[in-house]
């Protein structure tokens, strides 16, 4: 929900900071970008170090981000947020994913 905060405050966005509508949209754009490129990635991470570990590292991320956000003296730190925050997102997001079952487990006729 980190990244729709900027939906609706995207005119706020231009008068406040003086940018144009595509930087403002951007504020909006970049994470679900960013989340499809590193969602296979952060799966990987999920299977070798473990659901705790990959869990952990996207809060901690995001957390970080998120509070970076509320310093926004200038318009350069709300992307740099976004863009961690798009980062971090795939590797928290991981916890509602399972891991398919080894093939061990599958019964004897497949």
């Amino acid at each position: 929900m980190l990244w729709l905060n900027f939906a609706p405050l995207i005119g706020l966005v231009r008068q406040r900071y003086g940018v144009g509508e595509l930087a403002a949209s951007s504020l909006v754009l970049v994470v679900p970008l960013v989340y499809v490129r590193l969602s296979s990635p952060a799966g990987m991470l999920f299977d070798v170090r473990g659901h705790r570990h990959t869990v952990a590292l996207g809060a901690t991320g995001s957390a970080a981000f998120s509070a970076l956000r509320i310093r926004d003296t200038s318009f350069t730190v709300l992307p740099v947020a976004q863009l961690g925050i798009s980062v971090a997102r795939p590797s928290s997001s991981c916890s509602s994913a399972t891991r398919a079952p080894s093939s061990a487990s599958w019964p004897s006729r497949w």
